[in-house]
Order: structure tokens, then sequence, then C-alpha cells
């Protein structure tokens, strides 16, 4: 049975109250640094400043300062905040916040990628106390918990200017915090900027924890179940639970989960006798049935079973009269002559028509094999046959020879066989209207001759 252990702290969170979903993070007065109040002067330029018609800045807020500040997890942030010293002496035209989740540390270069509007440009009016200044958010920013926060403010251009407007502010030492541009005649919100300065402004992000959907996907085999928000599960589905955080924030667990069957491979193996199977590692040589048990990528059973038949193939031959028949069934057959010099008939049995010795290969499941060579050998009354038998109606001129003999007697176009005195067919012709027959290739020695299958005689290479 298998156990998912996140599971068991989040079924404890279920049973926790509904509290406030509400998420807080406040940056300022307990975070270590140089800590002040911003001045009135044209030279302060912040996120709350009468004294510039038009201003355009930019601050970053690292992931561990949003988490020092309250925040635990992601959140949606759909109001902010200035802690505001002094009011402004009017509205602030135009008043413009982005944001952007972003991997930077510090506002020393101006970033205008991703920017996301979350206050559309509309009026700001003067605080209404020496305070926390929350405004609104148009659209809510999703802060995903583990990036920094880029926090874009611009405004302009108003119709006039007072040397009002101051909030706490912080530095940590000789880096820049932000950046920013400031006129009293055109609008900045969309030009580049590039001034710095040390100090970033005290912010109070407050918003809405974000939801979560966790989806876990495991696998168990056939038989086995699954523990699950203390529900035990044996089947393939989606099963789906709701829990509560501390904060209130629901987080959607999801379980997707798989059964596997065990199975089972059948292999049927044949193989030539004289080879070897190598099967989970062992190396067989006889027939039989053999088991290995493997486990698949989810530890399920996975059974291969292997039938093994090693291929003895019979080559041996049964002579019947002329016909010589391979004992060796459902076969594939090629006869040949035991030199390999000619190819005969591709069947079971054999009727040779000359004489000589023969061997047939085998192919029997694709394993193959030769037979021993068997003689179809010459009669000796067909050795002794004298050059020029008195009884042949033929005769055999010039003998002995060199390049050729020439057969008197003989019909044109008439079969010609020529044997050596083993009883191989070394050469096969058909008389020319000249009677002849080439024999230049024969090498020296004696040869039998047969005419038109009937007759023999017998000659001399030369």
């Amino acid at each position: 049975m298998k156990i998912h252990f996140l599971l068991s702290v989040l079924i404890i969170l279920s049973f926790q109250s509904n509290l406030n979903a509400q998420t807080v993070s406040e940056i300022g007065p307990n975070f270590p640094g140089n800590h002040s109040i911003s001045g009135t002067s044209t030279i302060n330029a912040t996120p709350y400043n009468f004294f510039d018609q038009s201003v355009h800045i930019q601050f970053i807020y690292t992931a561990s300062e949003i988490m020092q500040g309250g925040a635990n997890q992601a959140y949606n942030i759909d109001s902010i905040g200035w802690y505001v010293m002094n009011q402004i002496g009017g509205s602030l035209l135009n008043y413009t916040i982005k944001m952007k989740n972003t991997l930077s540390t510090h506002a020393n270069v101006y970033d205008n990628n991703g920017l996301t509007t979350v206050r559309n440009p509309s009026s700001l009016l003067p605080a209404t106390d020496t305070a926390w200044y929350m405004i609104p958010l148009t659209n809510s920013f999703m802060w995903d918990g583990t990036s920094n926060l880029l926090i874009d403010v611009c405004w302009g251009v108003n119709l006039g200017n007072t040397a009002t407007g101051s909030i706490r502010q912080f530095n940590q030492g000789m880096i820049a915090e932000r950046i920013f541009e400031k006129n009293n005649f055109n609008n900045m919100c969309s030009l580049p900027i590039s001034a710095t300065a040390l100090s970033k402004p005290y912010v109070r992000l407050a918003g809405t924890c974000a939801n979560t959907n966790t989806i876990i996907t495991d696998s168990i085999c056939s038989g086995q179940s699954y523990l699950f928000n203390g529900n035990l599960y044996s089947t393939t589905g989606v099963y789906t639970d709701t829990f509560q955080s501390s904060i209130g924030c629901d987080s959607m667990v999801s379980l997707d989960l798989k059964t596997v069957n065990s199975f089972t491979t059948i292999l049927d193996e044949n193989i030539c006798s004289d080879t070897s199977y190598t099967f989970a590692g062992q190396i067989l040589t006889q027939n039989g049935t053999y088991i290995d048990t493997l486990q698949t990528a989810g530890n399920c059973d996975s059974i291969i079973q292997l039938n093994l038949f090693f291929v003895s193939i019979d080559t041996t031959i049964t002579k019947s009269g002329n016909n010589y028949t391979a004992n060796q069934n459902n076969a594939q057959y090629q006869w040949y002559d035991c030199m390999f010099t000619f190819q005969y008939v591709n069947t079971q049995t054999f009727n040779p028509t000359n004489f000589g010795q023969f061997i047939v290969t085998l192919n029997y499941k694709g394993c193959l094999d030769t037979s021993e060579c068997m003689g179809y050998y010459l009669p000796e009354s067909v050795k002794n046959v004298g050059a020029n038998p008195a009884l042949s109606s033929y005769q055999i001129i010039p003998n002995p020879a060199l390049n050729y003999i020439k057969i008197k007697g003989c019909e044109p176009n008439t079969e010609i066989k020529i044997y050596n005195m083993t009883g191989t067919l070394v050469q096969r012709n058909n008389t020319q209207n000249d009677q002849q027959v080439p024999i230049e290739s024969l090498p020296k020695g004696i040869y039998l001759i047969q005419i038109d299958n009937s007759y023999w005689s017998k000659f001399y290479k030369e």
C-alpha cells in the first residue's frame, strides 16, 4: 500500500478554522539599513511628491523582503501603500502603477519589458492622514512567491507644483535602489529613465492568497491500494480533495492514479542445434521452458516465458533405384553435384539423369545443413567400353584429340555428354552441322562419351 505523507499534513490543515485570507507584507521600519524621511525638494523624486509635475520611477523589492514583511506564499496583490509623512499639495494626475516579477535585485537599470499595468492612469488624491496610504489597484497582480517584485510608478503632467509630499524610506548602503526621471513640462510615463538614488520607499503590499492546485501522478500494481486523504484507492482514476492553509487559502490536490497490470510474455524460439541461447543471464543448450521475472517502471511483475526448441536436421538420404530421397521432411531442398558445380532440382526426391556424385542442402526452420555425398556411378560395362566399339554406328575422330572431336554418323543437334572416369559429367553439348564437339577446355585424360543417351564410346584428350 502506498501512502503520500504530504497529504497527512494537508489533512490536518483542512480541519483548521477558515481564517481571513488577507495577506499583507510591510517592508519598512523593521528592516535593517538607513531609514529616513524623503525631502520635498526636486532631488527627492519619490512615488508621493508634489514638487515635480511629472515623475517616472522604478524600484525593486526582493522575494526575501516580501516574505520577511509578512507574506508566506504567492498571492494576488490588490492594493499598495506608501507611509506618508507630509501630504501633497494637490492631486497627482494620471497616476499609473505597473508591476512585474523579475530576477533583478536592484533598480539601477531601466526595465520596460513585460510590465503589467495594475493601476490605470487616474488622479491620486492627497492622503487624509499621516500613516499608510493604501491605493487600490485596478487589476490585481500575482506575485509568484519566488521572484523579486519590480514596481513602476509615474504621473503627470500636474497643473502646478509645491514643495509638499514626503514618505518614509530606507537604504542598505551605497547601492542604487531606485531609478527615475522627472520633468515639469513633459509627461515622463512613456519615456526611459536613468537617474539613480540610494533609497526606496517603505511599501505595504496587501492582497489575497493565491489558491494552489497540486497534481500528484502515481501508479500502483494490480491488487495494490493507495492511501490518499484517509481513503484507499485500487483502481485507475483522478481523485481530488481541497485543503485550507492557515491563512484561509484553498489548496486543491489531485491524485492521478494509474493501475498497472502484471503481464506475461511468451517467446517461442527455434534455434539451430549447434548454437546456444542466452536468456536471463544463462546460456541455454537444451530444449525446455524457462521463466524470468522482471519489474516494470512501476515495480510490477513482468513474467517472460521462453519455450526453447533446438532444431536438429536429418541429413541422411534413402536410395531406391535411381531415386534419391532426403529423409528430412518439410524442409527446403537443393540438389548439387558434390563439387557444387551443377545445381539440380529443389525437391525432396532427386532422380538423376546423369552419372555422378550428388548431395542435397537442407533449410529446416531457418537452420542449414548438408547431406553426405551420394554416388550414381557408371556401370563397369560402360567404363570398359572401347574406343569406337564395333556395335556403335558412330565413329570418333581424331582419337586421341586436342581441341575437338568429330562424331561421324551423328545427326546435327544430337545431345553429347562427356564424363570423366569417376562418372562425373564434365561437359554437355549438342552437335553442330559439321559434327564437331569442342574439347579444348578439358584436362588431359581419358573420357567416356554418351551419344544421344544411348551409345557409349571412349576417347583420349591430349
